[in-house]
Parts: structure tokens; sequence; C-alpha cells
């Protein structure tokens, strides 16, 4: 598949309390949420929605996430997750 047609979404975050510590900077854990709600949007937009995966018995998964930390994301921030499908 051409890289032109390769499917992608970029989903803005708002950090919550929830995704940060006591220093109130996100923890890691909180990077996977946001990649794996971005999954599932990916696939809603690509015809595959929640209902058609509990029916069919077919989820996409993630084989492999990569973050790059260029500052600490903090409460309040908004960030931008972007999945790349293979």
């Amino acid at each position: 598949m051409s890289e032109s047609k390769v499917p992608r979404l970029t989903t803005s975050v708002d950090v919550m309390f929830f995704d940060t510590d006591c220093a109130a900077v996100v923890h890691n854990l909180a990077y996977l949420r946001f990649i794996e709600t971005n999954r599932t949007l990916l696939t809603g937009q690509l015809g595959m929605g929640l209902s058609d995966m509990a029916l069919s018995g077919v989820y996409p998964v993630v084989v492999r996430s990569e973050v790059d930390y260029r500052k600490p994301a903090a409460l309040g921030d908004t960030l931008e997750a972007l999945v790349l499908p293979r």
C-alpha cells in the first residue's frame, strides 16, 4: 500500500486528572490508553465499529507502540495521538 493510501487518524486528547501522577504529569500508562482510543476510532472510520468487532470476533490490535517524549505532558494539556496501521 502506498504511503498516501495508508489510513491514519490523529486525535486530540485532553489530559485529565486521572491521566496524571501526583506531580500532575501524565503517567506512561495514560499514553497507551490514548493510543488504544485512537485505534478504536480508526477502525470505526475504516468501517469496523465496536459492534461489528463483537459480532465477527475480529479485533484489530496494537502490535507496536512508540512514544516520542518531547516534553512532559501535564494536566490540562491537549495532546495529539497518531495511529499508523501496518
